[in-house]
């Protein structure tokens, strides 16, 4: 291995670092949309591949001496227990407790991957507490990493800190070009529509709420950065860039961006007028006052009248809300039914992840607007995690907070660099959490969790040796490392390395790609679950535990006529389904843990949501061995005694496949009509036609057909007989066209047999593939 210079280490450790803010806004906002676990994955791999090399091959790139606190130690220990011990299982038992589940057709997806991606991946209006405990455990296992690299790697922590400016200034600079050059979004609307236009900075997130909540770390580092650097020159650039975010937190209009920055100043203020004050320094402690007094007086005049600041805005033509910046109705009529919801169950809560089912049921009895959190971190604790469990909680983040104060003299604004920092660190974690939800929302949250842990591992740079657990000096961790070449903390970091990029290989082959958020019926459970697709999308189809070939039950296009290219083999397959016509992607099955990736693409999208859909596949709770891609005048799927099949009307066409194979179609035909005699059979006319790979097909192929495979005239006399056909085809067949005709149909409530309208003629029906 060769040894890295350290100026070499940098420019590689910045990169990456950047790499995993970076994949981190490619799942803008909530994680129901697309990429479910790989950005979670791939930063605490890098995190975690960092420390292994450097641990083990690079050792001269750690610090001197490194510190690991008592309380430091017991914190982490406690925050491990309370997320494995605590918080895990009531995430599972939430799954059976929370009110009107609707994760159990997650179950029958075929393929334990995608049940897996159903679960990660599932709407708020199913349960999501997997989904969320997914998150915090990746970002306990992040924050974990992110503390022990800032506290043993050299010069790592300003890395990490530039990381989170990094973030912001992206978002920022990306919201001013767009607006400037009318661009709504930078990301595919594959992952992301924005329904705000180019006026809210939102051309990495689809709405301008979490945008303020993700610039906060940022703006908290260059804060720190203006008011501590002695440089001149580089005072100016970190005011200069401090100037940027916070224009950039205003330009989306967000109330709670004004209150961060109006919190962020006074506390620097606070701090400048208290040193002032320890140093004698006349012009420090003048800076100081003269921003507390600025800060004082607004915010007694906004207090005094709440819609100031919409008036002065307007006068200079800026669109800011005008609605009062302290006090949301809405908001705050959520919080007083939350209240309701906590008197019902004090002590324990409701279940892990389960405020947007109970707001849903609440709000039949309150007048309340549904949302999928409270926007308030500390009510949803209560109400999710009952009294006991919260009071826990709530105990860990101020413990962590007194352990970074800890290590302080007696007063918080004493002459060091960190202090300061520290206070910014606080606040940015505590106005998003009373004024929004950092769970839900990835790239805050992992930002937020970099941010704090970085500021965390920095805290101890100068204690003495008398105050620690225990200290590493170079020579020891060269013993231990040296010591049958291997080292405990070095091995831990590979394994836990490679067991992540297996996990993203595992997510990235056997997940769809750009398909939403999972959904089903919460009111009445039908056993069946739906998923909006992407205008191109990667399906990955499983083989079902029952043997049978895996076909999506249904697809309804947005809008008719619509173009479907199937792509396979580097060729495809276009089918144009018109208003009158069905389509139901009869795909070929993958293996029963490997899927087979279908490249699917929509000609038309659905424009002004928040998903650029264009088709919305249903998966099935039946599975049939004859795949239908395309009819025409057929009824959907019904189960006659064990075997599937659909009706036709008198004269219906289909597009087919069965048993999974090219070469050959087979299906059977009956009629169980109660019409039929042996004195008066049903007549079926029964055509086949052969589609090549890499051809179209569309309603105006059947007026200029090929030559048929099979042409068959049959009869069938009796409701219970069952024919069979066998077409043989060649192996460059993509699909089977088939034309079926009868001579009458049967009307079940015209002939007063049951309450069915429909016109039968003849049914297709599944082969046997055995």
């Amino acid at each position: 291995m060769i040894k890295l210079k350290f100026f070499h280490f940098l420019p590689a450790l910045t990169v990456l670092l950047g790499s995993v803010i970076c994949i981190h806004l490619l799942v803008p906002v909530y994680p129901a949309f697309t990429l479910p676990a790989i950005p979670d994955l791939f930063g605490v791999a890098v995190f975690s591949g960092i420390l292994a090399f450097v641990f083990a091959y690079q050792r001269h790139l750690l610090v001197s001496n490194i510190f690991f606190l008592n309380h430091e130690i017991i914190l982490l220990g406690l925050i491990w227990l309370n997320t494995l011990v605590l918080i895990a299982p009531r995430a599972i038992i939430s799954l059976f407790k929370t009110p009107n589940q609707a994760w159990i057709p997650c179950r029958e997806i075929p393929g334990f991957a995608t049940k897996i991606e159903c679960l990660l991946q599932a709407s708020v209006a199913q349960h999501y507490g997997i989904r969320n405990f997914f998150i915090l455990l990746c970002g306990v296992t992040l924050g974990t990493l992110s503390f022990i690299l800032a506290r043993t790697v050299r010069h790592a922590w300003k890395i990490q800190l530039g990381a989170v400016v990094f973030g912001a200034c992206l978002v920022v600079v990306t919201g001013f070009l767009g607006r400037f050059l009318g661009i709504s979004q930078v990301l595919p609307k594959s992952l992301v529509y924005n329904p705000y236009g180019v006026s809210y900075m939102t051309q990495i997130f689809d709405n301008p709420g979490p945008v303020w909540t993700y610039i906060a770390p940022g703006l908290a580092v260059v804060l720190w950065l203006a008011f501590s650097d002695l440089n001149l020159i580089r005072k100016f650039i970190w005011s200069a860039l401090c100037c940027l975010l916070i224009v950039g937190i205003f330009a989306t209009t967000q109330r709670g961006g004004f209150v961060l920055c109006f919190s962020y100043i006074a506390i620097c203020g606070l701090y400048a007028f208290l040193k002032g004050i320890k140093k004698k320094n006349i012009p420090i402690l003048m800076f100081g006052g003269l921003i507390i007094s600025i800060l004082g007086f607004t915010f007694w005049s906004l207090l005094k009248n709440p819609l100031l600041i919409y008036q002065l805005t307007q006068s200079v033509g800026y669109n800011w809300k005008p609605a009062n910046i302290f006090l949301d109705p809405a908001r705050f009529k959520l919080v007083r039914v939350a209240w309701k919801m906590f008197q019902d169950s004090p002590l324990f809560g409701h279940g892990y992840a389960s405020w947007y089912q109970l707001v849903s049921e609440y709000s039949q009895f309150y007048d309340v607007t549904v949302y999928h959190s409270t926007h308030n971190w500390f009510v949803q604790l209560f109400v999710e995690f009952g009294v006991l469990h919260t009071i826990l909680m709530l105990g860990l983040v101020f413990a962590t907070f007194c352990t970074f104060f800890s290590i302080q003299k007696k007063t918080y604004f004493i002459d060091r660099k960190v202090e300061l920092l520290i206070l910014l660190s606080l606040f940015s974690f505590l106005i998003p959490s009373v004024l929004g939800n950092l769970d839900d929302i990835r790239p805050v949250f992992y930002t937020q969790t970099i941010f704090f842990t970085t500021v965390f591992g920095i805290s101890v740079t100068n204690l003495p040796k008398k105050q620690t657990i225990f200290v590493l000096n170079k020579r020891i961790i060269s013993q231990l490392i040296n010591k049958n070449r291997f080292n405990l903390l070095s091995n831990i970091f590979c394994i836990l390395t490679g067991l992540l990029l297996l996990a993203i290989l595992f997510c990235a082959l056997s997940f769809t790609k750009h398909g939403s958020a999972f959904d089903a019926n919460t009111s009445n459970r039908t056993g069946m679950i739906s998923r909006w697709l992407g205008q191109s999308v990667e399906l990955a189809v499983f083989k079902t535990p029952e043997g049978k070939p895996y076909s999506i039950s249904q697809l309804t296009p947005f809008k008719t006529p619509m173009a479907i290219d199937i792509k396979k083999d580097r060729s495809s397959f276009e089918i144009t389904v018109n208003p009158d016509e069905q389509i139901s992607l009869a795909l070929e099955n993958g293996r029963r843990w490997i899927p087979r990736k279908h490249p699917i693409t929509f000609s038309e999208g659905m424009p002004d949501t928040s998903r650029w859909i264009s088709a919305m596949v249903y998966y099935p709770f039946l599975q049939s061995n004859l795949g239908v891609s395309w009819s025409r005048g057929m009824y959907w799927w019904e189960n006659l005694g064990g075997r599937l099949g659909r009706w036709c009307t008198g004269d219906c066409w289909f597009l087919a496949k069965s048993c999974g194979v090219q070469n050959r179609l087979d299906f059977s035909i009956l009629s169980p009509r109660p019409d039929l005699t042996t004195t008066q059979p049903l007549p079926v006319t029964l055509s086949a036609y052969s589609l090549p790979v890499g051809g179209e097909f569309s309603s105006q192929t059947l007026s200029n057909l090929p030559q048929p495979l099979m042409q068959q005239k049959l009869q069938l006399k009796t409701p219970e007989e069952r024919q069979t056909v066998g077409v043989v085809g060649t192996p460059d067949t993509a699909w089977y066209l088939v034309h079926a005709q009868t001579d009458s149909i049967f009307n079940p409530q015209v002939q007063g047999f049951s309450t069915d309208n429909r016109d039968l003629g003849v049914m297709i029906a599944e082969p046997d593939c055995g």
